[in-house]
């Protein structure tokens, strides 16, 4: 499938260590309106401290700095004491209220985009009558396995209504989720609207061991989220989350945990999240042809550039020492932009990283202005795995409480059960060609017990990327291209 795809995974499983502690509340204000203009602008020095810790020396790196937040946010919704201080202070939170207020509007608008492209909306291409689907086919939202038999009835019933000559078929409990939740109002709407050739869905799923001592205001507040398993059936576990991160990120990671990650389980945590799009200035097929490329190591090799003569928002960072180049999707709400060291010296892109900081990356973006461009870019594929570097950089930033079996505060889950974080996975790949691009990213975190001459911008070395949702300057991936 052609065009830019993005998805991401995040899980946590959390499994018993001992009772005792007493009981909490998610928030206060567990109703707060969810805010009208979601911005995440706030969390990318989160994401590029953690870009900065997990990425390698060398080799090719793709990574959702988003997918963490993600799910450490929805740990932070069970902590306390000072687990709860640490991930407030890392994550860039303020409370509890205001963060659940945030994850709300957040679902508003990332999930609607979800169920519009379920309808046939943005870059898909499916056609149908809404909220329909035919028997047997998987759907593509990735709704949670354990409520296929009765979403599939559901479907069915809601098309069969659908097709009777003269009667309004009743409103679907899909149909009127579409529609913007008050203290949304227009930005989700117009986040819709924008979204013609690109798409951003977010789904997340609460997944809980039977009989689990789960707060009632937890399974109040994430009612939607929360799904029964049984985790000593780990074989099955791993097997229904593996068909939810399968289903919604679109086949991208068929894969993300082992029966073996969830053997002392009580709890896992998913936030998955899709974005497909296309470029709005797509390269020319025809023009893509081999060309030299130098490598971090200076060795020179040849990749498949694509090249394109266009307008483009171009500028120079001096803070980063490089050339910076966007590259928007259709729809002008996302984009990619690439950061191309100045330097050509084989440590230009470690020194450009080692300046990277999450002000100096927001003052690159401002410094950009439209110019005609001819811009070389390679084709490519990258896939990355991490597991303890992902433990290793979240210790490092300060969230140490949650990794300690002694320290660790996850009280408001449950009043009646200790939780640590004990390992952390991630897995991404991304695909970049003439149309756009696609990829998909997973992280588990596992708790366990306790005129000259036309102007170019070609990157035939060494270049960092990153996509940015900027309706929300939400930076949903962080690459770093080094070799073919």
């Amino acid at each position: 499938m052609k065009g830019m795809t993005m998805a991401l995974v995040l899980v946590v499983s959390l499994a018993t260590l001992f009772v005792g502690v007493s009981p909490q509340c998610i928030s206060h204000n567990d109703e707060m309106t969810p805010f009208p203009r979601p911005d995440l602008g706030h969390v990318t020095p989160f994401s590029v401290d953690l870009f900065k810790e997990v990425l390698p020396s060398t080799g090719n790196f793709i990574f959702s700095p988003y997918s963490v937040w993600s799910a450490l946010v929805l740990a932070y919704f069970g902590s306390g004491g000072n687990t709860q201080a640490q991930l407030e202070q890392v994550l860039q939170l303020t409370n509890k209220e205001e963060t659940l207020a945030l994850y709300k509007s957040i679902d508003q608008i990332y999930g609607g985009m979800q169920r519009a492209l379920r309808a046939g909306g943005g870059a898909n291409r499916m056609r149908g009558r809404r909220g329909c689907r035919r028997p047997g086919k998987a759907d593509p939202e990735g709704e949670d396995e354990g409520n296929e038999e009765n979403e599939t009835k559901r479907s069915k019933q809601r098309c069969r209504g659908r097709r009777v000559k003269g009667r309004r078929a009743p409103r679907a409990e899909n149909t009127r989720r579409r529609q913007p939740r008050r203290g949304n109002g227009d930005a989700a709407r117009g986040k819709r609207k924008a979204n013609a050739s690109y798409t951003i869905s977010v789904a997340n799923r609460v997944y809980v061991q039977e009989g689990f001592p789960l707060r009632r205001c937890v399974r109040k507040a994430l009612a939607k989220e929360l799904r029964t398993v049984n985790f000593q059936e780990s074989d099955a576990a791993a097997d229904a989350i593996n068909r939810f991160v399968k289903g919604t990120t679109r086949g991208k990671i068929p894969k993300l945990v082992d029966a073996a990650d969830l053997t002392s389980s009580m709890m896992v945590l998913i936030n998955a999240v899709f974005f497909k799009g296309l470029w709005k200035v797509q390269f020319d097929p025809r023009l893509t042809r081999a060309a030299p490329f130098t490598t971090s190591s200076g060795n020179r090799t040849e990749v498949e550039m694509m090249v394109v003569n266009a307008d483009f928002a171009v500028g120079m960072s001096e803070e980063l020492e490089a050339q910076v180049l966007e590259m928007p999707y259709r729809g002008d709400g996302a984009s990619m932009f690439i950061l191309l060291p100045r330097d050509r010296s084989e440590e230009a892109l470690e020194m450009m990283v080692e300046r990277l900081t999450g002000a100096t990356l927001k003052s690159a973006m401002r410094k950009l202005s439209s110019r005609n461009v001819k811009v070389g870019l390679p084709k490519f594929k990258l896939e990355t795995s991490i597991r303890d570097e992902l433990k290793i950089g979240l210790t490092s930033m300060g969230i140490g409480d949650l990794f300690s079996p002694v320290a660790a505060d996850m009280s408001t889950f449950s009043p009646d059960e200790r939780l640590v974080l004990n390992d952390g996975i991630h897995k991404a790949v991304v695909e970049v060609n003439e149309e756009g691009s696609e990829a998909a990213a997973a992280t588990a975190l596992v708790f366990g017990r306790s005129g000259r001459r036309k102007p170019s911008f070609v990157c035939n070395r060494p270049f960092l990327f990153f996509i940015l949702d900027k309706a929300t300057s939400n930076v949903l991936f962080m690459g770093a291209f080094r070799e073919p």
